[in-house]
Order: structure tokens, then sequence, then C-alpha cells
């Protein structure tokens, strides 16, 4: 295939992902990588796809506890969360157990998270913590400990409890001036990208807007697109760009490792380097350069959940979002800037509402078409009102978040854009939570075995490759031309 010349990251991050998959008896990939006609690359995909199998087959840590166990283990702190549930706040210590060691035999490396019922009972400040209890798997490769006495071991620096108070800082600024509940629970997860209201995550998700509250690369776009403008009215275009990297770095920070945010920081961090050196990035390589950092950092994190999805959806959009806005003109018809120029003030207003909805019916169709299986699979129910709420939500959101960005960066009048954002969003979070009852019945429910949601997304993987080499032969036809 002639796109692996110009999409080299795409190309090796498929291979180190089908060097893991291989661990699992999944083959395919290497299919992949095969289509290039050149012996040297093909030489380089086999390479890099036996070392990620030899380094994942001989440093993955023996499986975990098939049932509950207990024991005492070294407990290395990531995150803490906290959320609501049945009237008492739980916080959630997640991170990783580097040893647990029980009667019987010892185990490393296992994710784990131990929940406490009240923040009088959280554990003195420490990077690392001698932990005892019953570790019990939850059935997709993490696990949580029941009953846990905490022993801080040091106090080396762990960014989690800084975050962990800067968010409770930012909660506390944002219920100052945010009244209604459901609104600020909205606001609050936009703004720490965790969902404190379990209410709020549950509508959210019968509608199959949930991934709009996680922070991804939607969000990272308009954060950039914000504080770049502000920027660029006093400096540079290329010290902005140094600034804004800056500070989205500070911001993953912030916010917290997660599948979606790392593919977001990375991607927003290859666009402004390439900014500053006068290079531009493709979309597709981004997404193979943050494929590549995300499996070294953590192989195992191809069974989370929020990576398939993220990453599904982002290569979707990347590779059938394109094909199906064309498709989709015969509905509502592109017109050129000259067409665009000649229609009344009237026409064009709605020129430009067509071009919107066309524009997120194809998105909407692109991401739902490739996730379709691993939704099934996972939740095993697709609600089709989400088709319909992922065309208006969005730019709905854009607003919103935009408020919010200035709310807190705007010193005096930051209060007066929440209050703008509360009048804004009360409505319409009051029809997505309380007025779309009746058309929550259409939902499609089934279950997929894990091979055939493999061979699925597979298929439409190659779908996806198909589609942009035969862009990027037209595009090579029309630059001869």
């Amino acid at each position: 295939m002639k796109i692996w010349s110009k999409y080299p990251a795409l190309y090796y991050g498929i291979a180190v992902l089908g060097g893991i998959a291989l661990f699992y008896k999944f083959p395919y990939l290497l299919l992949i990588g095969i289509l290039d006609k050149r012996r040297y690359k093909i030489a380089g995909f086999i390479l890099i796809y036996l070392m990620s199998f030899g380094s994942y087959y001989s440093l993955r840590p023996p499986p975990p506890p098939p049932v509950k166990t207990k024991g005492v283990g070294y407990f290395h702190l990531n995150t803490i969360r906290y959320y609501h549930m049945y009237g008492k706040r739980i916080m959630n210590y997640q991170g990783v157990i580097k040893c647990f060691v029980t009667k019987d035999a010892t185990y490393y490396d296992l994710p784990v998270s131990i929940k406490i019922e009240s923040s009088r009972k959280r554990p003195l400040e420490a990077s690392d913590y001698l932990v005892e209890g019953i570790l019990q798997p939850t059935g997709n490769g993490y696990h949580f400990m029941k009953k846990a006495t905490w022993t801080p071991l040091h106090k080396g620096f762990n960014a989690a409890h800084k975050r962990f108070d800067m968010k409770k800082k930012l909660r506390k600024y944002l219920k100052k001036h945010i009244t209604n509940s459901d609104t600020y629970s909205f606001f609050a997860a936009l703004g720490t990208g965790e969902i404190d209201s379990k209410y709020l995550g549950i509508q959210f998700n019968r509608l199959g807007l949930r991934h709009t509250l996680a922070i991804s690369g939607f969000h990272y776009a308009w954060i950039i697109f914000i504080l770049g403008f502000f920027l660029q009215l006093v400096f540079t275009k290329r010290f902005t760009a140094g600034i804004l990297l800056i500070l989205t770095t500070l911001y993953f920070v912030f916010i917290g490792e997660t599948p979606s945010l790392n593919r977001a920081w990375m991607a927003a961090l290859i666009y402004l380097i390439g900014f500053l050196i006068y290079r531009s990035s493709f979309g597709l390589n981004a997404f193979g350069v943050a494929l590549i950092a995300s499996l070294l950092f953590d192989p195992d994190s191809i069974f989370q959940i929020g990576f398939q999805l993220s990453y599904s959806a982002t290569f979707a959009i990347l590779t059938f979002y394109p094909y199906l806005e064309k498709k989709l003109r015969f509905l509502l018809p592109k017109r050129t800037f000259k067409q665009a120029c000649e229609l009344t003030k009237f026409s064009q207003h709605g020129y430009i509402l067509t071009s919107l909805i066309r524009q997120a019916a194809s998105i909407t169709l692109s991401v739902n078409l490739f996730c379709f299986p691993l939704i099934i699979y996972h939740f095993h129910a697709f609600p089709l009102v989400s088709l319909f709420c992922n065309l208006f939500f969005p730019p709905i959101l854009s607003i919103a978040l935009v408020l919010l960005i200035l709310g807190i960066i705007v010193p005096l009048i930051g209060p007066f854009f929440l209050k703008l954002g509360e009048w804004y969003m009360s409505g319409w979070l009051s029809l997505v939570l309380y007025g779309t009852g009746k058309f929550r019945k259409f939902i499609i429910y089934g279950s997929l075995d894990p091979i055939w949601v493999s061979i699925l997304i597979f298929g439409l993987a190659l779908l996806g490759l198909f589609l942009e080499e035969k862009r990027y032969q037209l595009t090579v036809i029309e630059a001869q031309s």
C-alpha cells in the first residue's frame, strides 16, 4: 500500500499492536504488514512485530489470582478520585500493587482500586503504601481490595495527592458560582475529567453520550483554540505555540492519565512541535505515535474499554469520515465558494447549518459503525437514540466548554461566564436527563464472542485503510495532472 510512505508511524504502530495481539493467538495484523510491496518495509514490520511479541511474552507478569485472596502488598498510587453513591462520598485510590504476597503464592503488577467511604479515613499522604486486605478480581484484568489497612512507606513526590487537592479546589469554585446541581455536576465533569455524579453518568451512558464527558481530543482542540486566541493577542504565533506546549502538558498532569487523554495529549504535542519546527503533521501519523507510546508504557491497556473505544473512534474518524462525508453530499450538497457567495444572507446561514449537519452525521456514522462491535461486546446494548443525540449535543457542548474555560481563566468576570453557562446548559441538561425517557426504549441488545469482535474490528480496519489508500492515490493523480 502506498499510504505507508505517508504514514510510517501508523505502519509500525500496527506492528507493535500486532506483536501483543499475537500473544493472544490473533496473528491477523501481520497481514497488514505484508500489504506493502517494498521488502525493507516488510522486513522492518516483521522485526518490530516479533520484538513486540518477544518483549511482551518475556516481561509480562504471571497471571493474577483467579479468586479473592487475602494478603499483603506494596501499593504504588497513581490517581485519587471520588464520587457520590447512595448519599456517601466514596474516595477511590487507583494504582498498581507491585508485589502481592499471599499464603500460597506471590503476584506482581496488579492494577487495583481501593475504596474509602469517608475522607476522614484517608491515609497519610505518601507515594507508596504497604496494604493488607482481601484482593478480588473484577473480571477485566483489574482488582479491588476490601478491608484494606494502610501503612505509608515513604513520602516521595506523587502528583496524585496534589492533583486531587487541585480538583477539589476547582469543584469548590464551581459549586460557589453554579447553583443547579445537574449543571454543576456537568461542568465539574468537564473541568476535572471525572464524573462524580453517578446519576449523570448513567443517564449520559443510556443516551450514548458518556464519551462527551471524558476529556478527549475534542476538548483538547477547543482548549488550544481558546487559549491560543487570547495568547496571540499578545505574543507571536510561534511563541504562543511554545506556551501552549507547556500549558497542554500541565493540563495533562492536572487531569491524570487516561487512554483518551494520553492519545489527545500526544496528538497535541505532535501538532505544536511540528508547528515550532515548521513541519506539518498528519492525523494517522499522530495516531500511530500515540498508539506506540501507549503500548510501550502499558501493553495491557489494550484490555481497557477506554483505550479500545478511544483509539477505535479516532481511527474511524480519520479513515471513514472523509468517505461518508462525500457520500452524504447527495442529501446535503456541498457548494463551491463562488456558489456560496452568490447565495442570499438567509441562504448562506442555511448552507452553513446543512454543512454542519452533514459533518456531524458523517462523524456519528463513522464512529458508531466502527465501535458497534465493541459496544455490544462490553455493554450488550446499543441505544439507537445515540445516533440522534450525537448529532446535536457536541455543538452544544462546544459552547459550554468555551464558557467553562472563560469562567476559569478570565479574572474578575469569570463568575459571569459560569452563570451564563449555567443558564445556557440547565435547559439542555433537563432535556437530556429527563425529557428523553420514551426514546430510551429503542435499544439493540445482544452479545458477541471475543473472537468475532476481533475479526470484525480487523475487517473494519482493513476497510478504513483501503479507503485511505484510494484517497491517497486520487491525491497523487490530481497532483500529477
